[in-house]
């Protein structure tokens, strides 16, 4: 036992002797005082549980407050012509009689909507039935067109040969008189103009290859050259010696090749026989924009002595008899 004369010795002795103490506090303290610091640990405990309670209710209603915001703008978006019946609905907490009110708006506005796409559906089959009768007549239309389009081509092709034939044949016809455009120049009296055949123009072209060569002419020269429409000599009327030559090419309508034509063979008779050659184009009308590529008058056309420029001659405008379209 401790001797006690002092209260600090009182105090030393209950903090080293833990069970004087707990009976001393006994002694001193009732029950109920004695049981305040558990019931304060526990009161806090409950306290702080209230407010996670709290915590989480009012996390919840945020969560909750949230959804309903995204619900209302979502609505919002959806019934704007509805007057956005469903607007600020986490805010002003709506009545669920008013939500009722507006999903039967809702559902007259829908019941509206298909009715009119029901009207929309009839009109469009409607449509689609004239549609498809106007696509019809329009087929049979283009099947129309398509066949009056190749009559009127074989009748065009039919018009162009014909043309042709008659160029080609008045061109022959009138080559005489092309050459004695051309007689006082060579002293002749009575001339005679002979057409030259494809055998003839082809041997005249094989003996003088080199000298052709030189003149350096294009390609397609050589190939049109036996196939010219007419090359004639000129002759004194009792004797088979050529004094000179035409050539002569024949279109309805002359053109930059029949130009190319008249002098590139023209150019190969000279070459090969050492006499002139004259190049004719002999024509109803001309392309537009190739006349100043031809003489139109005689004396012109010797003067320039130009070997790439032919004389225009024109020919009589007449027109076929076409047969009826087949």
């Amino acid at each position: 036992m401790v001797a006690i004369h002092t209260s600090e010795d009182i105090i030393r002795a209950l903090r080293e002797d833990p069970d004087l103490l707990d009976q001393v506090r006994r002694a001193v303290m009732t029950d109920e005082v004695l049981a305040l610091p558990g019931q304060f640990a526990e009161m806090l405990a409950t306290q702080n549980s209230m407010i996670e309670t709290q915590n989480r209710i009012l996390a919840d209603l945020a969560e909750t407050r949230q959804t309903l915001t995204e619900t209302r703008q979502t609505q919002t978006d959806m019934l704007d012509i509805q007057n956005r019946i469903l607007a600020d609905l986490a805010e002003t907490r709506q009545t669920l009689a008013e939500t009722r009110q507006t999903q039967a708006e809702m559902l007259d506005i829908q019941n509206r909507i298909l009715a009119d796409l029901d009207d929309t559906r009839r009109t469009v089959a409607e449509m689609l039935h004239t549609q498809n009768g106007i696509l019809a007549s329009q087929e049979e239309m283009r099947r129309d067109i398509k066949e009056q389009h190749r009559m009127y081509r074989r009748q065009h092709d039919d018009l162009g040969n014909f043309r042709g034939n008659y160029s080609y044949n008045a061109a022959k016809k009138n080559s005489l008189e092309i050459a004695y455009l051309f007689v006082g120049l060579h002293g002749l009296r009575r001339a005679r103009c002979r057409v030259l055949t494809e055998d003839e123009l082809g041997d005249m072209l094989d003996k003088n290859v080199e000298a052709v060569e030189e003149l350096g002419l294009r390609d397609r020269a050589w190939g049109t050259f036996e196939n010219a429409d007419v090359i004639a000599a000129v002759t004194e009327r009792n004797s088979v010696e050529p004094r000179f030559y035409i050539s002569i090419e024949a279109s309805y309508t002359g053109d930059m090749e029949d130009v190319l034509r008249a002098t590139d063979h023209a150019k190969i008779i000279r070459r090969s026989t050492g006499l002139e050659a004259y190049a004719v184009v002999t024509s109803v009308r001309l392309t537009p924009g190739i006349e100043g590529s031809v003489f139109y008058d005689v004396p012109e056309f010797l003067g320039a002595n130009d070997e790439d420029v032919p004389l225009w001659y024109r020919l009589g405008e007449s027109e076929p008899d076409l047969p009826p379209p087949r």
